[in-house]
């Protein structure tokens, strides 16, 4: 390996040269290869391709943990289709073939690999500083001494340490790959509810997103609302939804019940009647029709009910509850995590513990590559305050975390409950959308009996800030921020 460094003072180079032993690599690759439990062993140990030097081990490593975020088997053929050049698969053959067992002394060769990684690292890090600054005669003797014991620390650190710095060209080879993906139509992730997902551009009469970009892994939506204003029967379509496009979701009804639940998902798709279903007023055939109906909907969706206010000998904690949050979506192989309400699970619920907990929960989803669905409740006494009813941010309860941890947060509101008319619409406010236009309004026709919703379409809507005098800023594409603008975009 040859690692340039500039001087400061001069722009000279130095070319350090640090020998990297192959075979450690090598040893490391082949028994992730040919044993499964290995694999997982290492996977969690090596986060980094760029920890191997050899950019065929750079590939082969890249495209083994890309396999087990997309939670696909792993094999050489499926390898190739997340786009690991076939060159390297033929070499990842190759070295399967000449190493097939796991070595007894697995564990030194990945000593010696983290070992390697630390020699190299410290090329560009804590010596390149040292020598940049030895060079430069205008240096303060201090921070020269400084450095010189930085030196001495990193090679004290742990071996492996580091493990959240990216490596420049992993992370832009990554990052290109998404973009192409996108360009390609690959990274579109609906909801699968019409008009929220896209809007009809009247100038070219074509659908355009509304929601960038959606449902994605790794971000998390945030449903707000009043009791009642129908965010459970919005994110049961949701669940629905994402069931129909083949994506695993594990939903954790913590309000509702999970038997309440999957009844009301098998009669939302079969467009039952939920008084009848209340009521017992089926036939025989409408049951044997539900019950089919909710068994087909398990094999998608996983439940997971409410266990954070049973009686155990453990003593209750926020980070207890994480824990078993993270044991359940890893066991369940979800691609989406509906928690309904996600408050459920605070024990202390001290504003700066609840904001530690959402934000371990979006660190969370960002690192299993799920997306995450979390409902909240709207503060009751501050909309009866206001003269517009419909849900804001800063009506959630809780910490300002729901907001800052949101890609998407919409608000449910129900007219009904606050005027005399027919209780037959339901609007989605886009409170928050990380990269895209908002704030916006989505109306659609509702039949509270059938727990319908559709026919989204834009609405008019006047953003100020809780409908005080003070406005705030309107943001669209295309637009610059302005104040008490109309429309949604």
């Amino acid at each position: 390996m040859r690692t340039r460094i500039k001087g400061a003072s001069t722009g000279d180079a130095v070319e350090i040269v640090i020998p990297i032993d192959p075979v450690n690599e090598q040893v490391v690759i082949a028994a992730a290869l040919v044993d499964d439990a290995t694999r997982a062993k290492l996977l969690p140990l090596i986060p980094r391709p760029s920890t191997f030097h050899a950019p065929e081990h750079r590939a082969i490593w890249s495209g083994i943990r890309e396999l087990a975020a997309r939670k696909l088997g792993f094999d050489l053929a499926t390898l190739q289709q997340v786009g690991v050049e076939e060159s390297a698969i033929r070499y990842a053959a190759q070295i399967a073939e000449i190493r097939p067992d796991v070595p007894e002394n697995l564990d030194y060769h990945v000593r010696a690999l983290f070992w390697d990684e630390r020699r190299s690292r410290a090329t560009t890090g804590p010596v390149a500083a040292l020598l940049d600054a030895l060079k430069n005669p205008r240096e303060d003797p201090s921070r020269v001494r400084s450095l010189a014991e930085a030196v001495g620390e990193f090679f004290k650190g742990s071996v492996g340490g580091g493990q959240y710095l990216e490596d420049g060209a992993d992370l832009v080879r990554r990052q290109a790959e998404e973009i192409e993906r996108r360009c390609e139509g690959q990274a579109v992730y609906p909801f699968g509810i019409n008009g929220l997902d896209n809007f009809i551009d009247e100038t070219l009469d074509v659908p355009k997103r509304r929601l960038i970009p959606g449902a994605a892994p790794k971000m998390v939506t945030i449903v707000t609302g009043l009791s009642g204003s129908g965010k459970s029967v919005l994110v049961a379509r949701m669940a629905l939804e994402l069931a129909r496009q083949e994506r695993r979701v594990l939903f954790a009804p913590w309000e509702p019940g999970t038997g309440m639940t999957i009844e009301l998902l098998a009669a939302l798709s079969l467009g039952l009647s939920r008084a009848d279903l209340m009521t017992g007023r089926l036939t025989a055939d409408q049951r044997a029709e539900h019950r089919a109906r909710m068994d087909a909907i398990s094999q998608y969706v996983t439940f997971f009910r409410n266990p954070f206010w049973a009686e155990t000998n453990d003593k209750p904690s926020n980070a207890r509850n994480l824990d078993l949050i993270q044991s359940h979506i890893l066991d369940s192989g979800c691609d989406v995590f509906i928690a309904d309400l996600f408050e459920r699970c605070i024990v202390d619920d001290n504003p700066s513990e609840e904001k530690r907990v959402l934000f371990r929960m979006q660190a969370m989803t960002e690192r299993l590559g799920i997306h995450s669905i979390l409902t909240a409740q709207q503060r009751l006494k501050d909309i009866e305050q206001r003269p517009d009813k419909r849900p804001t941010r800063e009506g959630v309860k809780g910490s300002g975390a729901w907001t800052e941890i949101a890609d998407n947060m919409i608000g449910v509101h129900r007219p009904a409950h606050w005027k005399r008319v027919a209780d037959t619409t339901i609007e989605a406010i886009i409170l928050k959308q990380r990269y895209g236009a908002w704030p916006l309004a989505v109306e659609f026709d509702f039949d509270p009996v059938f727990g319908a919703i559709s026919g989204g379409r834009s609405i008019a809507y006047d953003v100020t800030a809780g409908d005080s005098d003070e406005s705030v800023e309107f943001l669209s594409a295309g637009k610059r921020p302005g104040k008490k603008r109309k429309g949604d975009g």
